[in-house]
Protein backbone atom coordinates (compact mmCIF):
# COMPACT_ATOMS: atom_id res chain seq x y z
CA UNK A 1 0.00 0.00 0.00
CA UNK A 2 2.64 2.78 0.54
CA UNK A 3 4.59 1.61 -2.59
CA UNK A 4 1.46 2.32 -4.54
CA UNK A 5 1.26 6.09 -2.57
CA UNK A 6 4.59 6.28 -3.08
CA UNK A 7 4.35 5.97 -6.67
CA UNK A 8 1.51 8.02 -7.20
CA UNK A 9 3.50 10.82 -5.37
CA UNK A 10 6.27 10.62 -8.21
CA UNK A 11 3.90 10.31 -10.69
CA UNK A 12 2.56 13.64 -9.85
CA UNK A 13 6.07 15.22 -8.79
CA UNK A 14 6.84 14.48 -12.55
CA UNK A 15 3.49 15.72 -14.01
CA UNK A 16 4.59 18.94 -12.20
CA UNK A 17 8.51 19.44 -13.04
CA UNK A 18 7.44 18.36 -16.72
CA UNK A 19 4.71 20.77 -16.89
CA UNK A 20 7.59 23.66 -15.31
CA UNK A 21 10.05 22.12 -17.71
CA UNK A 22 7.36 22.50 -20.98
CA UNK A 23 7.20 26.44 -19.38
CA UNK A 24 10.68 27.29 -19.43
CA UNK A 25 11.00 25.93 -22.95
CA UNK A 26 8.05 27.83 -24.41
CA UNK A 27 8.87 30.93 -22.53
CA UNK A 28 12.83 30.54 -23.91
CA UNK A 29 11.47 30.29 -27.77
CA UNK A 30 10.14 33.85 -27.16
CA UNK A 31 12.98 35.48 -26.53
CA UNK A 32 14.36 38.10 -28.50
CA UNK A 33 17.61 39.39 -27.84
CA UNK A 34 18.62 42.85 -29.03
CA UNK A 35 21.51 44.18 -30.51
CA UNK A 36 22.89 47.70 -31.00
CA UNK A 37 24.21 48.86 -34.25
CA UNK A 38 25.48 51.84 -35.34
CA UNK A 39 23.64 54.44 -37.65
CA UNK A 40 26.02 57.65 -38.64
CA UNK A 41 28.30 59.17 -36.23
CA UNK A 42 27.09 58.64 -32.67
CA UNK A 43 23.97 57.47 -33.63
CA UNK A 44 22.51 53.92 -32.18
CA UNK A 45 19.81 51.80 -33.63
CA UNK A 46 18.36 48.89 -31.79
CA UNK A 47 18.45 45.88 -34.23
CA UNK A 48 16.16 42.57 -32.77
CA UNK A 49 18.60 39.72 -33.23
CA UNK A 50 16.53 36.23 -33.97
CA UNK A 51 18.59 33.30 -32.80
CA UNK A 52 19.43 30.18 -35.52
CA UNK A 53 18.02 32.42 -38.31
CA UNK A 54 22.01 33.34 -39.42
CA UNK A 55 22.98 35.84 -41.64
CA UNK A 56 22.62 36.18 -45.80
CA UNK A 57 25.81 37.12 -47.70
CA UNK A 58 25.35 38.24 -51.00
CA UNK A 59 26.36 40.51 -54.04
CA UNK A 60 25.09 44.24 -55.04
CA UNK A 61 26.39 46.18 -57.47
CA UNK A 62 29.69 43.49 -57.40
CA UNK A 63 30.20 44.15 -53.87
CA UNK A 64 29.99 41.50 -50.67
CA UNK A 65 27.23 42.51 -48.58
CA UNK A 66 25.84 40.41 -45.07
CA UNK A 67 22.32 40.99 -43.41
CA UNK A 68 21.28 39.14 -40.62
CA UNK A 69 17.87 37.56 -41.12
CA UNK A 70 15.31 38.34 -40.98
CA UNK A 71 15.10 41.65 -40.90
CA UNK A 72 18.46 42.66 -39.85
CA UNK A 73 20.95 45.45 -41.40
CA UNK A 74 22.74 45.04 -44.48
CA UNK A 75 26.65 45.41 -44.12
CA UNK A 76 28.81 46.37 -46.87
CA UNK A 77 32.36 44.18 -46.83
CA UNK A 78 33.79 45.24 -50.14
CA UNK A 79 33.68 48.44 -52.15
CA UNK A 80 35.72 47.38 -55.48
CA UNK A 81 32.78 46.35 -56.96
CA UNK A 82 34.30 43.04 -57.93
CA UNK A 83 33.11 40.50 -55.99
CA UNK A 84 31.24 37.23 -56.89
CA UNK A 85 30.10 33.89 -55.39
CA UNK A 86 30.03 34.29 -51.90
CA UNK A 87 30.47 30.81 -49.51
CA UNK A 88 29.94 30.62 -45.56
CA UNK A 89 32.26 28.49 -44.04
CA UNK A 90 30.28 25.85 -41.76
CA UNK A 91 31.19 28.15 -38.70
CA UNK A 92 29.27 31.05 -40.06
CA UNK A 93 32.53 33.00 -39.26
CA UNK A 94 34.20 33.02 -42.23
CA UNK A 95 33.47 34.22 -45.83
CA UNK A 96 34.78 32.87 -49.07
CA UNK A 97 34.49 34.88 -52.38
CA UNK A 98 36.03 35.69 -55.49
CA UNK A 99 37.29 38.92 -57.10
CA UNK A 100 38.13 38.26 -60.20
CA UNK A 101 39.96 34.87 -60.95
CA UNK A 102 41.10 35.83 -57.15
CA UNK A 103 39.74 34.11 -53.66
CA UNK A 104 39.73 36.07 -50.73
CA UNK A 105 38.48 35.63 -47.21
CA UNK A 106 36.72 37.57 -45.03
CA UNK A 107 35.26 37.59 -41.50
CA UNK A 108 31.62 37.83 -41.18
CA UNK A 109 31.64 41.02 -40.37
CA UNK A 110 33.84 42.16 -43.16
CA UNK A 111 37.00 41.84 -40.52
CA UNK A 112 41.08 40.38 -41.54
CA UNK A 113 39.96 40.54 -45.26
CA UNK A 114 43.01 38.90 -47.61
CA UNK A 115 43.92 37.33 -50.44
CA UNK A 116 44.06 33.36 -50.72
CA UNK A 117 44.72 32.44 -53.63
CA UNK A 118 45.62 33.58 -57.32
CA UNK A 119 44.10 32.54 -60.52
CA UNK A 120 41.33 30.44 -59.31
CA UNK A 121 38.25 29.16 -61.79
CA UNK A 122 36.02 27.32 -58.66
CA UNK A 123 35.92 26.58 -55.03
CA UNK A 124 34.48 25.45 -51.89
CA UNK A 125 34.94 24.47 -48.08
CA UNK A 126 36.36 21.39 -47.50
Amino acid sequence: MKRVLAMKKLKVILRILGTLLASVIIVGCNFTPKAFKAEGPGAYKQEKVYPGLGKVAYIQKGNLWVKSLPDGFAKQLTTDGIASSPRWSVSGKWLLFQKKDQLWITGSDGSNCRLVADKVNAFTWS
